[in-house]
C-alpha cells in the first residue's frame, strides 16, 4: 500500500495525485491544470477546509466539503461571523474545521 500520493503529468502537462489508485492530496491540490485551474480532492471527493477546493483559471473558488458545494453556504456564514474568506487568518481556518469538517448536507 502506498503511503504518499504519486503524481502523473498528462501530455498536456496536467498534474494528477493518486493515493492507492484514487485522487487523493493533503498538501496542496490534487489536480492542477497548466491554465492554473486546481482541484483539491481526497479520496476522490472534492474537499477542502482551509480555502476552496476549486480556484477556476478566472480567479473564481469554490468550496466544497465532502463533496457537497458548499460555496453560498459558506460566504453566508462567514458573513454572519465577520471572517474574510479571502484572508482567513489560523484562527478562522480553525473555527472552520470546527464548525465544517463533518458536513453532510444540513438541509
Amino acid at each position: 500500500m502506498e503511503n504518499k500520493p504519486i503524481c502523473r503529468v498528462h501530455k498536456c502537462g496536467h498534474k494528477y495525485w493518486y493515493l492507492n489508485g484514487r485522487l487523493h492530496r493533503e498538501d496542496g491540490p490534487a489536480i492542477e491544470y497548466t491554465n492554473g485551474e486546481s482541484h483539491w480532492v481526497a479520496h476522490s471527493k472534492s474537499h477542502r477546509l482551509d480555502g476552496p477546493a476549486v480556484i477556476l483559471a478566472n480567479g473564481e473558488t469554490k468550496w466544497f466539503i465532502n463533496d457537497y458545494n458548499v460555496t453560498d453556504k459558506i460566504n453566508k456564514w462567514a458573513k454572519e461571523n465577520d471572517i474574510d474568506l479571502d484572508n482567513l487568518s489560523d484562527v478562522d481556518k480553525a473555527l472552520i474545521k470546527i464548525i465544517w469538517a463533518d458536513y453532510r448536507d444540513w438541509e
